[in-house]
């Protein structure tokens, strides 16, 4: 199981440069047709914080904290 987190600080910000760096690692699969997008690739938990300031603690960010949740060791 890999974790990946990725978070953008200001809403000007996209997360999409950081997900074609990840599809190209093989960490996100590119999907096609009505839902065109990404997924995790299998075995991959993906969690995202867009437009998250640095001035929010990482335990208080919703995706950050999602993973603490599923990395025992950083709880």
């Amino acid at each position: 199981m890999r974790i990946v987190y990725s978070r953008s600080s200001t809403a000007t910000q996209s997360l999409l440069r950081q997900r074609h760096l990840l599809t190209e690692t093989g960490l996100l699969v590119r999907t096609e047709g009505v839902a065109a997008g990404f997924r995790p690739a299998e075995g991959v938990l993906l969690f995202e914080d867009p437009a998250t300031t640095s001035k929010i603690p990482a335990l208080e960010r919703p995706a950050f904290a999602k993973v603490a949740a599923a990395h025992p060791e950083t709880s």
